[in-house]
């Protein structure tokens, strides 16, 4: 049999091919994937989109929805693997999390068909907003997993994320996927111009308006110019205040022995250590990660009324031994990330907890985390499922309450300075720390602090990948953010993103050891539009998609 040209093609041996939008999607996913660490090729998630956008667009459905949830799922599963070093159970988790983002990509190959081929909408326009949209959503779904946004994929490049501070980390997102549109049109219209019936019997694909090529073309690069120029304008305010000093504790204790009740000593000594090392730096603060000691902080009845069991005056003596000896010791104020426990009629409630201790052994402020983690700190559906408990990564009945308001702390010395903590995986809740920045508008917090255990994850990519999220916390309220976490990585962040400190020289190299890493906090007191008025674009994103889809309902029902 011949070989059959583009330009010759014959309509008859041309049909489209199946294969096409699994090829399609799998080279999409891949492309996404290295946008992210451990690759890091940020410059990628200008056009991994590409890929899905022809989907989008191809008049032929045959195969899409296959292609899309294969890419996405390709996607999820390499992207998000490190979850099941937590622990062998996890494998559902890292399954669950893959099969979410696989949804992502389906969900938004699907509805932004049903805007361009039935409500009869621009790509140019569909695409960026079920992205968008679709982001937002996932950053929702119970404490949300607002990990791997496409705008993530810019973190290192200072000048293109300061427009965080408008939209957030969701409008990146959307100028990306408005490039990815204009390059996927660029493409499909030199392809016709060359092989016009290859381009349409081959691969599915209208002749694109050349208008709106052209129009999509300039719109891109006007709002990317723009948006470097806005940056540069942000990056060029960077005089800041010198802030207090910290000092932020990296521990590098294993997570197998920080749930081995009998290693308790091991990892209490190991801090304590680190608490006498951070002496030395001269600190207003020291600032250990989440639960890095093992006891629990009982905090006293609220009433001479309750009387308290034998462990209970146990553990009521030993949080307040610690408050009167390791202040002074270490000289200086102590955030601590400790287990904690209030007395609540004749029940002991759990609380996974940030306390501020003054040098003088006061506790001068709690926060309670308030976004639990499932399966980590809590068990999704527990009465209704009790099966669900096999899904736990602990071999023993755990979890915490959530916390119940958010906490401003006041640094006591010459200076007020007052921050704000967030616990764990809360830094990676974009609409968390806004809430922080709005619970006294007259008098925000001045900076972040973030205290973690990441040795779950055993130095995998999820490390780099956290501290992403961190960055744009940065940006969006304008405001530095301190990092102290178990196994790392550790870091000092200021208002513009730039990483300013790390116990290593790299980022790969500041994890998987144990330092302490002292640093003044630079202060910024800008104003960040975003934390005002919040997620006005993905949530204006929904509105549009729903009456797009309102509209292309009506649209097809005129036309039966």
């Amino acid at each position: 049999m011949s070989a059959i040209s583009p330009s010759t093609c014959e309509p008859i041996n041309c049909q489209p091919s199946r294969l096409v939008p699994i090829l399609a999607g799998l080279v999409g996913g891949g492309l996404t994937y290295l946008g992210f660490f451990p690759a890091n090729l940020g410059f990628v998630g200008w056009f991994s989109l590409v890929p899905f956008v022809y989907l989008v667009a191809r008049s032929d459905s045959r195969g899409v929805d296959l292609g899309t949830f294969l890419g996405g799922l390709l996607f999820g599963t390499v992207a998000v693997h490190w979850v099941r070093f937590a622990a062998p159970i996890m494998i559902f988790a890292w399954i669950g999390l893959a099969l979410l983002l696989a949804t992502h990509f389906l969900l938004f190959v699907v509805l932004s068909r049903w805007l361009v081929h039935s409500a009869r909408w621009p790509v140019l326009l569909a695409a960026p907003i079920t992205w968008t949209l679709l982001e937002y959503a996932r950053a929702h779904i119970d404490i949300g997993f607002a990990w791997y946004l496409l705008g993530h994929t810019q973190h290192d490049y200072l000048p293109v994320i300061q427009v965080a501070d408008l939209f957030g980390a969701y409008g990146l997102s959307f100028l990306l996927a408005l490039v990815n549109v204009a390059l996927y049109q660029l493409g499909a219209w030199l392809l016709h111009r060359r092989w016009p019936q290859w381009s349409q019997q081959r691969l599915g694909l209208d002749k694109p308006n050349t208008s709106l090529v052209r129009f999509g073309l300039m719109l891109s690069l006007v709002l990317v110019t723009a948006s470097l120029a806005y940056g540069l304008w942000r990056l060029g305010q960077a005089d800041f205040e010198v802030g207090p000093r910290i000092a932020l504790v990296q521990g590098n204790v294993p997570q197998e022995i920080r749930n081995d009740p009998s290693q308790g000593a091991l990892q209490n000594a190991h801090f304590e250590e680190l608490g006498e090392q951070a002496k030395s730096t001269g600190a207003d603060l020291i600032v250990f990660p989440e639960t890095s000691f093992t006891f629990e902080w009982l905090f006293p009845p609220e009433t001479d009324a309750v009387e308290l069991t034998e462990l209970g005056q146990e553990l009521l003596e030993t949080s307040r031994r610690f408050a009167a000896t390791k202040p002074k010791a270490w000289n200086a104020t102590l955030l601590l990330g400790i287990n904690s426990l209030i007395v609540r009629g004749e029940e002991f409630r759990p609380f996974n907890s940030a306390i501020l201790l003054t040098r003088e052994g006061v506790v001068c402020g709690t926060y309670h985390k308030c976004c639990r983690v499932p399966f980590g700190e809590y068990l999704p559906f527990r009465e209704t499922l009790p099966f669900i408990k096999v899904l736990s990564p602990y071999d023993f009945d755990y979890g915490i309450d959530p916390g119940w308001e958010l906490t401003l702390f006041d640094l006591p010395g010459e200076k007020p300075y007052r921050f704000a903590v967030l616990i764990c995986y809360e830094d990676s809740v974009p609409h968390l720390a806004r809430r922080f920045m709005r619970i006294a508008p007259d008098r925000p917090p001045d900076f972040f602090l973030n205290i973690s255990n990441d040795g779950w994850f055993r130095c995998s990519e999820e490390h780099e990948q956290h501290l992403v999220s961190a960055r744009f916390r940065a940006v969006e309220t304008r405001r530095a953010l301190g990092r102290a976490v178990n196994m790392g990585i550790s870091a000092v962040i200021d208002g513009n993103g730039r990483i300013i400190a790390l116990p290593g020289p790299t980022l790969r190299e500041s994890k998987g050891f144990a330092a302490v890493l002292a640093a003044n906090i630079p202060i910024d007191r800008r104003f960040s539009l975003y934390a005002w008025w919040g997620d006005v674009l993905p949530v204006s994103c929904g509105i549009l998609t729903a009456l797009g889809l309102i509209a292309a309902g009506i649209m097809s029902v005129g036309r039966r």
